[in-house]
């Protein structure tokens, strides 16, 4: 059964922010796309310790068993009547993450800090501090996001035994992703990837639910 939140009304200078920064669509977009374009070729990496990959080792059951990467580039944010982009800065470990929206001035829009599953979301000094993200973003703009299956979709590997996978016939690489989060429907679509240390990780990622589309173009990946 979906469960059902009552949104909550934003102090006044919280709208003021929204208002002085970008306007409320665009931080309401921001906010979604924590975790997610233009095009651009990729410019990979390393992260922490050289670790050597074997080509033939299976992808999937590889990147699964990955949770400690990180990635710059930008998002983007589309409705039928709207489209706001930002740069993201995102660095995911196994048991904390860290994730910075900023405009293209470089002022900083979000952040987020989450550590042993607590999160905290800073909006102009602001925070939200929950162990439940997705209900956190519900709230603040009324929209669902997946949250966690977002840092398996990044990787292009599947969220649930459940999440159907189509492979291109020319790269043998996931092409698209469909899934069932929180009794909503995504769609994932991959439509670029660059090799790392023999493993392929997707740049160009395109999200889709409903009237929603999210882009996300990675130029750097650390890992």
């Amino acid at each position: 059964m979906s469960r059902q939140y009552s949104p909550v009304t934003l102090p006044l200078d919280i709208e003021l922010l929204i208002a002085k920064t970008m306007n409320s669509q665009l931080l309401m977009g921001l906010i979604m796309c924590l975790t997610l374009m233009l095009g651009g070729c990729a410019q990979l990496g390393s992260f922490g310790k050289q670790q050597n990959y074997d080509p033939s080792t299976d992808r999937t059951e590889l990147l699964s068993s990955i949770n400690d990467w990180q990635i710059k580039g930008q998002i983007a944010f589309i409705q039928p009547s709207k489209r706001e982009k930002a740069s993201i800065f995102w660095q995911h470990g196994e048991d904390n993450q860290s994730l910075n929206l900023t405009t293209y001035l470089g002022i900083n829009v979000m952040s987020l800090e989450s550590v042993n599953g607590s999160h905290q979301l800073t909006i102009d000094g602001k925070d939200y501090q929950t162990r439940n993200l997705d209900q956190l973003i519900w709230q603040l703009t009324g929209l669902t996001f997946p949250s966690d299956a977002l840092t398996h979709w990044i990787k292009a590997v599947p969220y649930s035994d459940s999440d159907e996978i189509s492979l291109s016939a020319e790269s043998q690489l996931p092409a698209t992703i469909t899934s069932y989060y929180n009794n909503q429907q995504w769609r994932v679509q991959y439509s670029r990837y660059q090799e790392f240390q023999g493993v392929q990780l997707p740049t160009s990622i395109l999200i889709k639910q409903q009237g929603l589309t999210i882009k996300l173009a990675i130029r750097q990946w650390q890992i």
